[in-house]
């Protein structure tokens, strides 16, 4: 890593939390040990049934090649949500980065971030462009983010970046690994809001909260790369309720942390995240096995309508 800050810097801690992947791992701690920032506690988590992640992380132990390196096996595992929450729990850093174990950071990312967090204390996340890569780190093109409201630049009100996000049920400021975010601005564990734990949008669950208390950093550079493949977890039926279940949570909730407060934004966020539940409801109507996961997935969804319906 190359030294650019001439003064003492803040500690920056990237969590990988991780499970079975180790080539495309390998990828993503290299493109930590490539930062252009010096100060990096680097945290893996690893919830694999076999040892060959463990395997892997031997390599950096022994050839030392990252200053600051923790290396947990989770026996038993926790599942993604929980290893992501009790991993960024353990980060020492000011800053932290939750890097996903098959996307990758660009060489400036963190020195960028941390420039621009430590210019203004009142930002909470700083966030950006990211592309796209496929399963062999080809480039795939943009994926849709800020820049769509966004033409330079700037530092965003956060109730106004949640607002962008939840009127379209969109996640539009990136996953865990596009964002660098403030540790003493978090009041809840990562990926819970209002003391719920989500069970696929942690990110827009830290995101919002943390957007609740002050500003959003938002810069057009490319800075991280998000890769797009089969295995993802949120490819399946059983994610796609999961997270349409936690958007109707967050639209719920929101106007508690001050989301929502303009009728129409509103409006507009209950007729559309509603209107997609419907629409899921349809695909699973066909589950007659009253005890199997999709049917209890589904039952929490209508459940979560009706609090959505009633709480407007």
């Amino acid at each position: 890593m190359g030294a650019t800050f001439a003064l003492s810097q803040p500690l920056v801690t990237v969590v990988i939390p991780t499970f079975s992947r180790p080539e495309m791992l390998r990828e993503a701690i290299d493109s930590v040990i490539r930062q252009s920032y010096d100060e990096i506690e680097l945290i893996i988590s690893d919830d694999s049934p076999d040892t060959a992640t463990e395997e892997l992380m031997s390599t950096y132990f022994s050839t030392s090649r990252i200053g600051k390196l923790v290396y947990r096996r989770n026996i038993p595992s926790l599942g993604a949500a929980r290893n992501f929450a009790e991993s960024v729990a353990t980060a020492s850093g000011k800053y932290v980065n939750l890097l996903m174990d098959d996307d990758r950071l660009l060489p400036t990312m963190i020195e960028t971030m941390v420039a621009l967090m430590e210019g203004s204390p009142s930002i909470v996340f700083c966030t950006s462009c990211r592309t796209k890569i496929d399963e062999n780190g080809n480039q795939l093109g943009l994926l849709p983010g800020l820049e769509m409201a966004v033409p330079c630049d700037a530092v965003l009100k956060g109730i106004e970046v949640g607002d962008f996000c939840l009127q379209r049920s969109m996640n539009l400021i990136g996953e865990p690994s596009t964002a660098l975010f403030r540790v003493d601005a978090m009041s809840e564990p990562f990926g819970y809001m209002a003391g719920r734990l989500y069970g696929c949008n942690v990110d827009m669950a830290t995101w919002l909260r943390l957007a609740s208390v002050g500003s959003v950093s938002f810069t057009r550079q490319v800075l991280s790369e998000t890769r797009i493949h089969a295995s993802r977890q949120s490819n399946t039926l059983e994610m796609s309720v999961l997270g349409l279940t936690d958007w109707l949570h967050q639209v719920r909730v929101g106007p508690q942390f001050g989301f929502l407060n303009d009728q129409r934004v509103d409006q507009a966020a209950v007729e559309l995240v509603l209107g997609r539940a419907e629409s899921l409801i349809g695909q699973l109507a066909a589950i007659k096995n009253s005890g199997s996961k999709l049917a209890v997935l589904r039952s929490e969804l209508l459940q979560e309508m009706s609090l959505l319906i009633q709480s407007r």
